[in-house]
């Protein structure tokens, strides 16, 4: 996921959006915070609409979902659920579960919704400074971390294999909002738009000059500058990257992204973008490629239709050297 950068910019996919004339559609740019997310809204509009209203229906809609998928409320369906208050799970915690457990499987691993209290011990996910923890400390979380850690009934009960284990949708639930935030405006007539949930990007239609969406893929190693500009061929994609939290320790870097065969911050990327139709998918792929590594990942994405993707690694000179699947390669302002 993306975080904020000091000037308001998101720090994984940059955009903008051209102003229109006097006879051009006009365009509404509103954001706000939820689920420790940027949650950003450009629409364009053609016809006369209450976007105002609209908007306060996104926002209702998203604080909804942070009340239902949030485990940092220990009163939302995760935390109830991770307290083992209850068993029942909400519709929508129900869908990112199963989705996330077949993900899962499909990457041998490489994405795991179970993955939070691993992350927590590192620091990563509250208000402690990050830091190496001791080894059998890993270990022992690592116990409680895998695909199967549970399993859904029928009737959409929530049983846990192990007692220990917890459940965390933040890998998955950002792109649920961006998803549900489209819905929304299209079920109330607005269809162009782009939707920014901490880069977690889904698009609809045109600019305001008429032109496609285009974002640009943020270089991991020189923030303010683009490795790739690229124009909007499908609905939905998701940066995951090893810039956005991370500390140095002895010359390595350490970042929030982990391998839950070693408990240890994945490596073999620096950071990967996935473009696809569906922005849940793109969030999980995205994390579950970047765990794989930029090589590894390549191959698994160009096997998969629907795809595309745009990875970076640093090979060992540290120079950082950029991949990308075949649809990319002739219609977007690549690097050489």
């Amino acid at each position: 996921m993306g975080r904020l950068a000091p000037n308001g910019v998101l720090a994984t996919l940059v955009f903008s959006t051209i102003a229109g004339c006097d006879n051009s559609p006009r365009s509404y740019h509103e954001s706000f915070v939820a689920m420790h997310s940027y949650v950003e809204l450009t629409v364009v509009e053609a016809a006369p609409h209450d976007f105002a209203t609209v908007f306060q229906l996104v926002r209702a809609e998203v604080q909804r979902l942070e009340s239902v998928l949030s485990d940092f409320d220990p009163e939302s369906n995760v935390g109830r659920i991770n307290r083992r208050v209850t068993s029942e799970l909400a519709p929508e915690t129900r869908m990112l579960l199963e989705r996330a457990q077949q993900i899962c499987h499909e990457t041998e691993g490489a994405f795991d919704v179970s993955m939070g209290p691993l992350k927590r011990l590192w620091g990563f996910g509250d208000d402690n400074t990050p830091a190496i923890p001791p080894a059998p400390a890993i270990e022992q979380r690592l116990l409680h971390v895998g695909c199967d850690v549970y399993r859904i009934t029928e009737e959409g009960r929530l049983l846990w294999n192990d007692e220990q284990a917890r459940i965390d949708l933040g890998g998955i639930a950002q792109g649920l909002v961006a998803q549900r935030t489209a819905e929304i405006l299209v079920e109330n007539g607005f269809m162009n738009f782009l939707i920014n949930v901490s880069g977690d990007i889904v698009v609809r239609g045109t600019r305001p000059d008429g032109q496609p969406w285009r974002i640009g893929v943020q270089n991991p190693r020189y923030t303010d500058s683009l490795i790739a500009r690229i124009s909007m061929r499908w609905p939905a994609t998701t940066t995951s990257g090893d810039y956005e939290q991370y500390f140095i320790d002895k010359g390595r870097r350490l970042h929030h992204i982990f391998d839950p065969k070693t408990g240890w911050p994945a490596t073999g990327a620096a950071s990967v973008s996935v473009f696809c139709e569906d922005a849940i998918e793109a969030d999980c792929y995205a994390t579950a490629l970047f765990v794989l590594g930029a090589k590894k990942g390549l191959q698994f994405l160009e096997k998969k239709a629907g795809f595309e993707g745009l990875f970076t690694y640093e090979d060992h000179e540290g120079k950082l050297v950029v991949l990308r699947t075949s649809g990319l390669q002739a219609n977007d302002d690549l690097p050489h």
